[in-house]
């Protein structure tokens, strides 16, 4: 983060000020682990600071301009800007152009970049207990429940702070947290219904759901997505597990024919959050972190919004491109759910022997959660 310098009869009045109340506040701009929260004893100098200082920060995603929620994060930005009257001035990277997606969070975390987007389980081992979110059929009742779960567990206010503790302990603060819309299993020439049907297929999959694809028969790939068109129409890979939005933004939908649904819930809901700079955001004064803090719910809001309305509009290409759809029966998804189970187990057995003490009580607690709302 930038700031403009303070006019010199303001660094009078401040000098002055801490001689007269006797006391003085620091701002440690390396420590990656600060505490979020201000007190309510702002000194007047600070305020005068504030009201004095253009604060100027940069924002950088791995999403293309175009993209829907690049569209969103600049309307956020300019709401910042506008109702701090101009002491907030953010720069907006998009696509990859000021770190690539998966340098956002070291990114964001070195102060490269003082906020990001970041898709949960990009940099695979950083957040074990956060990475469980990730894992394949956790048994969500909801998209929207899983959204509001997930952001309730990253909320300052949080009743369980382990999972927000994970991103404060390594020197980010989480705002805005959900989860992606549901992944589905989209196919070229095959239905699938019951994990016995993909077996030998050739399917884009990754994180837990390439590992329950493997231990059926399947093989499990991982394609970039910038090679997804060329690899299904070569037969490289026979479908996947994908967003109806990612398959109509990226043009894939026009090849797979064949749509898997496993309710609201899919295979899997990825979480996502933005971050801040630990340093950048202590660093604010009340009033800009306020502003910040109160255009939260907006951007939740108007971000699951846009989530709803781009699946729909990707359903409605692909009936008009006569897509077979399979909505799988509650009979049909246990049976997905039971192969899940073993890869879970694995996952926590792993990480508690790489020193994820806490991760078997944190799942425990997630499941809790899911079972209580």
């Amino acid at each position: 983060m930038k700031k403009t310098s303070i006019i010199t009869l303001a660094i009078t009045i401040l000098v002055s000020m801490a001689l007269l109340v006797g006391c003085s506040s620091t701002v440690d701009s390396t420590s990656a682990t600060k505490s979020t929260s201000v007190t309510a004893a702002t000194s007047a100098a600070v305020d005068l600071s504030a009201s004095s200082e253009v604060y100027k920060l940069d924002m950088s995603i791995g999403l293309p301009p175009i993209a829907t929620m690049a569209k969103l994060m600049q309307t956020w930005i300019d709401k910042v800007e506008e109702q701090s009257n101009g002491r907030v001035e953010i720069t907006f990277y998009t696509g990859g152009t000021l770190l690539s997606l998966p340098e956002q969070f070291r990114g964001v975390q070195s102060g490269v970049t003082d906020i990001t987007w970041y898709a949960v389980g990009t940099d695979p081992g950083v957040l074990p207990l956060n990475e469980i979110g990730n894992l394949s059929f956790l048994g969500w009742k909801s998209a929207e429940q899983a959204s509001k779960i997930y952001n309730d567990l990253l909320s300052p206010d949080t009743t369980y702070t382990k999972f927000r503790d994970e991103f404060v302990n390594l020197g980010v603060i989480p705002y805005g947290a959900r989860t992606m819309p549901p992944a589905q299993i989209f196919t070229i020439s095959k239905t699938i219904r019951v994990p016995a049907d993909t077996k030998g297929m050739k399917l884009y999959a990754g994180g837990s759901m390439s590992e329950i694809i493997s231990n059926i028969g399947g093989s499990p790939l991982e394609v970039n997505p910038d090679d997804w068109y060329t690899s299904l129409e070569r037969g490289l890979i026979e479908g996947g597990c994908f967003h109806y939005a990612t398959i109509n933004a990226l043009g894939i939908s026009e090849l797979l024919k064949y749509d898997t649904t496993f309710g609201d819930t899919g295979c899997y809901l990825e979480p996502n959050v933005y971050l801040f700079n630990a340093a950048t955001w202590n660093s604010l004064p009340a009033d800009i972190q306020n502003i910040f803090l109160d255009l939260e719910p907006w951007l939740y809001e108007q971000t699951r919004l846009a989530d709803i309305s781009d699946t729909e509009i990707a359903l409605q290409v692909a009936k008009d491109q006569d897509h077979t759809f399979i909505e799988l029966t509650q009979d049909e998804i246990n049976q997905w759910e039971e192969v899940a189970k073993p890869t879970q187990e694995k996952y926590l057995t792993e990480k508690e022997a790489a020193g994820a003490t806490s991760i078997r009580e944190a799942y425990q607690q997630l499941q809790k959660m899911i079972s209580e709302n």
